[in-house]
């Protein structure tokens, strides 16, 4: 199904209490937004596409195959346009004018996001050094940019395991050792050692990373 939201605090402290981690003073806020900007650094994309629709800008492809490299994921596709400077707008047409690429993308499980886009038409290369400045904007493409309209969970818990670990730091030795407390007729007790907060950044650390591999875009 995915999620709507990127992680919030409460996502992050969930995951911490559930593990038996107490959460003092951590600023779990500001580890839920890093763990995300993070984990989208690492894998070169946005992983939730805004709400709002956003046209980019693009110049004719002019290679043989008519293939337009959007260089970035898009969710949605509302339209496709082609209008030189000073000329009109003409619409584009669905698998008549244009293919959105690679052509299963939204149909796989879990859906993947277009990249690319296939033109009826070809361009050639004028004979200037430069293609006319008439044709730099003119193909237009509006829709949702992004990997997709929600995050694939395993990515969303990569970003609160990511969250989990940056907490290390601020929490300092107490967190950092691993640090248990229990309380036995009426006395507490501070127990060091492997706690419960190593082996969750541990398990955390191995998932981010493997859910790094499977995201990453990959440029050729």
């Amino acid at each position: 199904m995915g999620k709507s939201a990127y992680p919030t605090a409460t996502d992050v402290q969930n995951v911490l209490t559930a593990a038996g981690v107490a959460l003092g003073t951590l600023d779990t806020t500001t580890a839920a937004a890093a763990g995300a900007l993070d984990f989208e650094r690492r894998v070169g994309r946005k992983m939730l596409a805004p709400a709002g629709e956003q046209t980019r800008y693009y110049p004719p492809p002019t290679n043989r195959e008519g293939y337009l490299d959007l260089g970035r994921d898009l969710a949605t596709c509302s339209a496709v346009a082609y209008q030189p400077e000073g000329a009109s707008s003409e619409t584009l047409t669905l698998n008549t004018d244009y293919w959105l690429l690679p052509v299963n993308a939204r149909s796989d499980n879990p859906a993947r996001p277009w990249t690319g886009i296939e033109l009826a038409r070809r361009w050639v290369e004028s004979p200037g050094p430069e293609m006319p400045q008439s044709l730099h904007r003119a193909l237009r493409v509006t829709g949702r940019w992004g990997f997709d309209t929600s995050i694939p969970d395993d990515g969303w818990l990569a970003m609160v395991y990511r969250a989990v670990t940056l907490l290390a730091p601020q929490a300092g030795t107490a967190l950092a050792a691993g640090r248990q407390e229990y309380e036995q007729t009426g006395t507490a007790y501070t127990v060091w050692g492997s706690a419960a907060y190593l082996e969750l950044r541990r398990t955390g650390d191995w998932w981010f990373d493997e859910a790094v591999a499977r995201y990453r875009r990959m440029r050729l």
